[in-house]
Protein backbone atom coordinates (compact mmCIF):
# COMPACT_ATOMS: atom_id res chain seq x y z
CA UNK A 1 0.00 0.00 0.00
CA UNK A 2 3.15 2.09 0.76
CA UNK A 3 4.62 1.66 -2.76
CA UNK A 4 0.85 2.95 -4.36
CA UNK A 5 0.46 5.88 -2.05
CA UNK A 6 4.31 6.91 -2.99
CA UNK A 7 3.26 7.03 -6.84
CA UNK A 8 -0.03 8.61 -6.57
CA UNK A 9 1.93 11.19 -4.64
CA UNK A 10 4.97 11.48 -7.37
CA UNK A 11 2.28 11.62 -9.87
CA UNK A 12 0.47 14.66 -8.22
CA UNK A 13 3.54 16.57 -7.74
CA UNK A 14 4.97 15.89 -10.90
CA UNK A 15 1.61 17.42 -12.86
CA UNK A 16 2.29 20.55 -11.24
CA UNK A 17 4.62 21.81 -14.22
CA UNK A 18 6.58 19.39 -16.68
CA UNK A 19 8.95 22.17 -16.74
CA UNK A 20 10.13 22.21 -13.05
CA UNK A 21 9.83 18.26 -13.64
CA UNK A 22 13.71 18.06 -12.55
CA UNK A 23 13.74 20.27 -9.33
CA UNK A 24 10.54 18.46 -8.74
CA UNK A 25 12.12 15.06 -8.80
CA UNK A 26 14.61 16.18 -6.42
CA UNK A 27 11.99 17.42 -3.54
CA UNK A 28 10.73 13.98 -3.97
CA UNK A 29 13.69 12.30 -3.54
CA UNK A 30 14.70 14.78 -0.48
CA UNK A 31 11.35 13.88 1.16
CA UNK A 32 11.49 9.84 0.72
CA UNK A 33 14.98 9.91 0.91
CA UNK A 34 16.77 12.46 3.21
CA UNK A 35 20.29 13.70 2.99
CA UNK A 36 23.87 12.70 4.22
CA UNK A 37 26.64 15.40 4.49
CA UNK A 38 30.47 14.72 3.96
CA UNK A 39 33.08 17.32 4.05
CA UNK A 40 37.05 17.27 2.82
CA UNK A 41 39.43 18.28 4.92
CA UNK A 42 39.60 22.20 5.63
CA UNK A 43 43.31 22.66 6.63
CA UNK A 44 46.22 22.31 4.56
CA UNK A 45 48.35 18.95 4.99
CA UNK A 46 51.95 18.66 4.07
CA UNK A 47 51.72 16.92 0.28
CA UNK A 48 54.86 17.94 -0.28
CA UNK A 49 53.58 19.30 -3.74
CA UNK A 50 56.16 21.45 -6.05
CA UNK A 51 55.48 25.12 -6.38
CA UNK A 52 53.77 24.82 -9.72
CA UNK A 53 50.24 25.96 -9.95
CA UNK A 54 49.13 29.26 -8.45
CA UNK A 55 45.52 28.73 -9.35
CA UNK A 56 43.61 25.51 -9.73
CA UNK A 57 39.69 25.60 -11.84
CA UNK A 58 37.00 22.51 -11.27
CA UNK A 59 34.11 22.27 -13.56
CA UNK A 60 31.82 19.18 -12.64
CA UNK A 61 30.91 17.72 -15.77
CA UNK A 62 29.29 14.86 -14.79
CA UNK A 63 25.99 13.61 -15.67
CA UNK A 64 24.23 14.86 -12.08
CA UNK A 65 25.59 17.45 -10.33
CA UNK A 66 23.86 17.93 -7.26
CA UNK A 67 24.90 14.81 -5.50
CA UNK A 68 27.58 12.48 -4.83
CA UNK A 69 26.08 8.91 -4.29
CA UNK A 70 23.56 6.85 -2.15
CA UNK A 71 24.33 5.81 1.74
CA UNK A 72 22.06 2.90 1.90
CA UNK A 73 24.23 0.88 4.82
CA UNK A 74 24.82 2.65 8.10
CA UNK A 75 23.61 5.84 9.81
CA UNK A 76 22.99 8.47 8.70
CA UNK A 77 20.91 6.93 5.07
CA UNK A 78 20.23 9.20 2.46
CA UNK A 79 21.56 10.67 -0.74
CA UNK A 80 25.61 11.88 -0.25
CA UNK A 81 26.03 15.63 -0.25
CA UNK A 82 28.81 17.76 -0.06
CA UNK A 83 27.38 21.37 1.81
CA UNK A 84 28.44 23.35 -1.44
CA UNK A 85 28.46 22.09 -4.61
CA UNK A 86 31.66 19.85 -5.69
CA UNK A 87 32.90 22.06 -7.80
CA UNK A 88 33.79 24.54 -4.98
CA UNK A 89 34.24 21.96 -2.38
CA UNK A 90 36.93 20.44 -4.51
CA UNK A 91 38.28 23.53 -5.62
CA UNK A 92 38.88 25.03 -2.19
CA UNK A 93 40.60 21.51 -1.02
CA UNK A 94 43.05 21.48 -4.35
CA UNK A 95 43.67 25.09 -3.97
CA UNK A 96 44.05 24.46 -0.08
CA UNK A 97 46.88 22.17 -0.77
CA UNK A 98 48.34 22.16 -4.42
CA UNK A 99 49.03 25.41 -4.95
CA UNK A 100 51.62 28.40 -4.22
CA UNK A 101 51.92 32.10 -5.20
CA UNK A 102 55.67 31.00 -6.56
CA UNK A 103 53.41 28.87 -9.24
CA UNK A 104 53.55 30.25 -12.88
CA UNK A 105 50.71 27.80 -14.19
CA UNK A 106 47.17 27.44 -14.02
CA UNK A 107 45.32 23.66 -14.40
CA UNK A 108 41.62 23.20 -15.47
CA UNK A 109 40.27 20.04 -13.08
CA UNK A 110 37.77 18.56 -14.85
CA UNK A 111 35.24 15.93 -12.80
CA UNK A 112 34.10 13.54 -14.56
CA UNK A 113 32.85 11.06 -12.50
CA UNK A 114 32.50 10.86 -8.85
CA UNK A 115 29.75 8.22 -6.79
CA UNK A 116 30.11 7.17 -3.29
CA UNK A 117 27.45 3.65 -3.11
CA UNK A 118 27.39 0.53 -0.63
CA UNK A 119 27.76 -2.60 -2.00
CA UNK A 120 25.98 -6.02 -1.47
CA UNK A 121 27.33 -7.29 1.71
CA UNK A 122 31.25 -8.71 0.57
CA UNK A 123 32.43 -12.47 1.64
CA UNK A 124 35.15 -12.14 4.31
CA UNK A 125 37.47 -15.57 4.97
CA UNK A 126 39.19 -15.17 8.14
CA UNK A 127 42.02 -17.67 7.65
CA UNK A 128 43.85 -17.91 10.87
CA UNK A 129 39.78 -18.36 12.52
CA UNK A 130 38.47 -20.49 9.45
CA UNK A 131 35.21 -18.38 9.47
CA UNK A 132 33.46 -16.71 7.01
CA UNK A 133 31.20 -13.88 7.19
CA UNK A 134 30.18 -10.68 5.36
CA UNK A 135 30.71 -7.34 5.71
CA UNK A 136 29.02 -4.26 3.87
CA UNK A 137 31.02 -2.86 1.49
CA UNK A 138 31.83 0.90 0.71
CA UNK A 139 32.64 1.84 -3.06
CA UNK A 140 34.06 5.20 -4.59
CA UNK A 141 33.73 6.04 -8.46
CA UNK A 142 36.37 8.28 -9.18
CA UNK A 143 37.24 9.93 -12.91
CA UNK A 144 38.89 13.48 -12.89
CA UNK A 145 40.66 15.02 -15.86
CA UNK A 146 43.50 17.86 -16.03
CA UNK A 147 43.90 20.73 -18.18
CA UNK A 148 46.86 23.22 -18.16
CA UNK A 149 45.57 26.43 -19.31
CA UNK A 150 47.44 27.60 -22.61
CA UNK A 151 46.77 31.27 -23.29
CA UNK A 152 42.82 31.35 -24.37
CA UNK A 153 42.85 27.15 -24.61
CA UNK A 154 43.72 24.33 -22.52
CA UNK A 155 47.00 21.47 -22.97
CA UNK A 156 45.19 18.30 -21.87
CA UNK A 157 47.69 16.59 -19.53
CA UNK A 158 46.24 13.42 -18.01
CA UNK A 159 43.38 11.86 -16.12
CA UNK A 160 42.88 9.00 -13.35
CA UNK A 161 39.98 6.99 -13.28
CA UNK A 162 39.46 4.16 -10.64
CA UNK A 163 36.73 1.94 -8.47
CA UNK A 164 38.16 2.29 -4.88
CA UNK A 165 36.10 -0.70 -2.61
CA UNK A 166 36.41 -1.07 1.28
CA UNK A 167 34.92 -3.29 3.35
CA UNK A 168 36.30 -1.00 6.05
CA UNK A 169 33.92 1.96 4.89
CA UNK A 170 30.48 2.54 4.32
CA UNK A 171 29.96 5.37 1.53
CA UNK A 172 29.78 8.37 3.80
CA UNK A 173 33.09 7.05 5.40
CA UNK A 174 35.18 6.41 1.71
CA UNK A 175 33.68 9.83 1.03
CA UNK A 176 35.61 11.47 3.59
CA UNK A 177 38.61 9.02 3.83
CA UNK A 178 39.40 8.44 1.00
CA UNK A 179 38.46 10.42 -1.60
CA UNK A 180 41.34 13.51 -0.53
CA UNK A 181 43.35 10.61 -0.67
CA UNK A 182 42.77 10.14 -4.25
CA UNK A 183 42.43 13.88 -4.95
CA UNK A 184 46.26 13.80 -4.06
CA UNK A 185 47.25 10.96 -6.19
CA UNK A 186 45.64 12.49 -9.05
CA UNK A 187 47.46 15.56 -8.45
CA UNK A 188 50.68 14.13 -7.86
CA UNK A 189 49.94 12.46 -11.09
CA UNK A 190 49.36 15.89 -13.00
CA UNK A 191 52.73 17.30 -11.46
CA UNK A 192 54.84 14.16 -13.18
CA UNK A 193 53.66 15.19 -16.53
CA UNK A 194 56.35 16.06 -18.91
CA UNK A 195 54.49 19.13 -20.17
CA UNK A 196 56.79 20.02 -23.21
CA UNK A 197 56.60 16.30 -24.06
CA UNK A 198 53.16 16.50 -24.05
CA UNK A 199 52.74 19.36 -25.67
CA UNK A 200 54.71 18.19 -28.98
CA UNK A 201 52.21 15.40 -29.34
CA UNK A 202 48.95 17.19 -28.07
CA UNK A 203 46.91 20.19 -29.94
CA UNK A 204 45.37 22.69 -27.22
CA UNK A 205 41.66 23.04 -27.46
CA UNK A 206 38.79 25.14 -26.26
CA UNK A 207 36.87 25.05 -22.94
CA UNK A 208 33.64 24.49 -24.98
CA UNK A 209 35.15 21.29 -26.67
CA UNK A 210 35.80 20.08 -23.14
CA UNK A 211 32.20 20.73 -22.50
CA UNK A 212 31.30 19.27 -25.47
CA UNK A 213 33.22 16.12 -25.42
CA UNK A 214 31.79 15.59 -22.00
CA UNK A 215 28.09 16.09 -23.31
CA UNK A 216 28.58 13.13 -25.76
CA UNK A 217 27.58 10.67 -22.69
CA UNK A 218 24.23 11.99 -23.19
CA UNK A 219 23.51 12.72 -26.53
CA UNK A 220 20.40 10.84 -27.03
CA UNK A 221 16.78 11.65 -27.63
CA UNK A 222 15.27 10.37 -23.69
CA UNK A 223 17.75 12.92 -22.19
CA UNK A 224 15.93 15.91 -23.98
CA UNK A 225 12.44 14.50 -24.83
CA UNK A 226 9.67 16.71 -24.62
CA UNK A 227 6.96 14.59 -25.50
CA UNK A 228 6.92 11.22 -24.30
CA UNK A 229 5.93 8.24 -26.92
CA UNK A 230 3.31 5.96 -25.02
CA UNK A 231 4.18 2.51 -25.28
CA UNK A 232 6.12 -0.63 -23.89
CA UNK A 233 10.31 -0.43 -24.09
CA UNK A 234 11.27 -4.08 -24.66
CA UNK A 235 15.21 -2.74 -23.77
CA UNK A 236 16.83 0.33 -22.52
CA UNK A 237 17.88 1.12 -25.74
CA UNK A 238 14.14 1.80 -26.83
CA UNK A 239 13.54 4.05 -23.43
CA UNK A 240 16.53 6.10 -24.30
CA UNK A 241 15.89 6.78 -28.32
CA UNK A 242 11.81 7.24 -26.91
CA UNK A 243 10.59 4.87 -29.25
CA UNK A 244 8.71 2.41 -27.55
CA UNK A 245 8.53 -1.15 -29.81
CA UNK A 246 4.67 -2.22 -28.07
CA UNK A 247 1.72 -0.30 -28.14
CA UNK A 248 -0.69 -2.13 -27.03
CA UNK A 249 -0.75 -2.88 -23.27
CA UNK A 250 -3.17 -2.69 -20.45
CA UNK A 251 -1.97 -1.99 -16.99
CA UNK A 252 -4.02 -3.57 -13.67
CA UNK A 253 -3.38 -3.92 -9.79
CA UNK A 254 -2.62 -6.88 -8.22
CA UNK A 255 -3.51 -7.31 -4.64
CA UNK A 256 -1.20 -5.31 -3.19
CA UNK A 257 -2.28 -2.20 -5.27
CA UNK A 258 1.06 -2.60 -7.57
CA UNK A 259 0.95 -1.91 -11.29
CA UNK A 260 1.27 -4.89 -13.87
CA UNK A 261 1.70 -4.90 -17.06
CA UNK A 262 -0.21 -6.89 -19.44
CA UNK A 263 0.90 -7.18 -23.18
CA UNK A 264 -1.13 -9.08 -26.09
CA UNK A 265 -0.21 -12.75 -27.40
CA UNK A 266 -0.38 -14.00 -30.59
CA UNK A 267 -3.62 -14.87 -30.04
CA UNK A 268 -4.66 -10.96 -29.09
CA UNK A 269 -5.30 -12.15 -25.50
CA UNK A 270 -3.23 -9.43 -22.59
CA UNK A 271 -1.06 -11.69 -20.55
CA UNK A 272 1.00 -10.50 -17.44
CA UNK A 273 4.45 -10.33 -18.45
CA UNK A 274 7.62 -9.28 -16.06
CA UNK A 275 10.10 -9.42 -18.99
CA UNK A 276 9.71 -5.74 -20.67
CA UNK A 277 12.18 -3.17 -19.39
CA UNK A 278 9.18 -0.36 -18.78
CA UNK A 279 6.36 1.38 -20.06
CA UNK A 280 5.47 4.70 -20.97
CA UNK A 281 2.21 6.31 -20.37
CA UNK A 282 2.48 9.28 -22.16
CA UNK A 283 3.04 11.55 -19.24
CA UNK A 284 5.35 9.12 -17.13
CA UNK A 285 7.91 6.45 -17.44
CA UNK A 286 8.12 3.55 -15.73
CA UNK A 287 10.79 0.75 -15.35
CA UNK A 288 10.17 -2.98 -13.76
CA UNK A 289 11.74 -4.35 -11.33
CA UNK A 290 11.88 -7.75 -10.66
CA UNK A 291 7.85 -7.83 -11.87
CA UNK A 292 6.67 -4.46 -10.26
CA UNK A 293 6.80 -1.08 -11.84
CA UNK A 294 8.46 1.69 -10.17
CA UNK A 295 8.35 5.51 -11.24
CA UNK A 296 11.44 6.88 -13.46
CA UNK A 297 12.92 10.31 -11.91
CA UNK A 298 15.27 12.45 -14.16
CA UNK A 299 17.64 15.08 -12.69
CA UNK A 300 19.44 16.52 -14.79
CA UNK A 301 21.18 14.01 -17.01
CA UNK A 302 20.78 10.83 -15.08
CA UNK A 303 17.63 9.14 -14.51
CA UNK A 304 17.25 7.75 -10.75
CA UNK A 305 14.29 5.03 -10.05
CA UNK A 306 12.46 5.23 -6.45
CA UNK A 307 12.18 1.40 -6.48
CA UNK A 308 12.47 -1.78 -4.08
CA UNK A 309 14.57 -5.02 -4.05
CA UNK A 310 14.16 -5.79 -0.88
CA UNK A 311 10.95 -7.46 0.11
CA UNK A 312 9.73 -8.71 3.01
CA UNK A 313 6.58 -10.80 4.09
CA UNK A 314 3.86 -9.37 7.24
CA UNK A 315 1.66 -12.13 8.30
CA UNK A 316 -1.71 -10.63 9.71
CA UNK A 317 -3.13 -12.69 12.46
CA UNK A 318 -6.26 -12.65 14.18
CA UNK A 319 -7.72 -13.81 17.60
CA UNK A 320 -8.45 -17.45 17.95
CA UNK A 321 -10.65 -18.79 20.49
CA UNK A 322 -11.82 -22.63 21.13
CA UNK A 323 -14.31 -23.29 23.33
CA UNK A 324 -14.35 -26.34 26.03
CA UNK A 325 -16.77 -27.59 28.56
CA UNK A 326 -15.94 -24.59 31.59
CA UNK A 327 -13.15 -23.05 29.30
CA UNK A 328 -11.59 -21.86 26.49
CA UNK A 329 -8.54 -21.23 24.59
CA UNK A 330 -7.21 -18.41 23.26
CA UNK A 331 -4.33 -17.78 20.83
CA UNK A 332 -3.66 -16.54 17.49
CA UNK A 333 -4.13 -17.52 13.49
CA UNK A 334 -2.83 -16.38 10.18
CA UNK A 335 -5.35 -14.86 8.06
CA UNK A 336 -3.44 -13.66 5.65
CA UNK A 337 0.22 -12.92 4.36
CA UNK A 338 0.94 -9.15 2.82
CA UNK A 339 4.21 -8.69 0.75
CA UNK A 340 5.92 -5.05 1.85
CA UNK A 341 8.43 -3.48 -0.58
CA UNK A 342 11.14 -1.62 1.41
CA UNK A 343 11.52 1.57 -1.03
CA UNK A 344 15.19 3.18 -1.71
CA UNK A 345 16.84 5.31 -4.51
CA UNK A 346 18.53 3.78 -7.53
CA UNK A 347 20.34 4.77 -10.63
CA UNK A 348 19.50 3.70 -14.12
CA UNK A 349 22.60 2.93 -16.00
CA UNK A 350 21.98 3.68 -19.54
CA UNK A 351 24.81 1.47 -21.04
CA UNK A 352 23.80 -1.41 -19.36
CA UNK A 353 19.40 -0.63 -18.42
CA UNK A 354 20.52 -1.62 -15.16
CA UNK A 355 19.12 -0.17 -11.90
CA UNK A 356 22.30 0.27 -9.69
CA UNK A 357 22.66 2.24 -6.55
Amino acid sequence: MRYFALLFLFLCIITVTQAQKDSICQIVIKKNYGSAFIQLPLKRKNYNFPPVFNSIQVVDCRQDTSRLGLATRGLPKGQILFHTTAADEISTFLSLNFTDPKGDRSLLVAIKDLWLYDDVDSTIEESFKKTIYTRPQGNLVFRCEAYLQVGEGYLPLTYLDTVLASTLHKSLGMGEAKLPDLLAIFMNKVASVDVDAISKRRRVISYNAIDSFSRTRYNYPMDTAITLKKGVYANVDEFLNNQPSIAEYEIVKNPNAEMELRIRDENGTFYYTHKMWGFCDGRYCYVMMDGTLFPILPVQHTFYVLGSKAYKAKKVHIPLFIAFPGAYLYGFDTASETIIKKLTLFRLDVRSGEIIQ
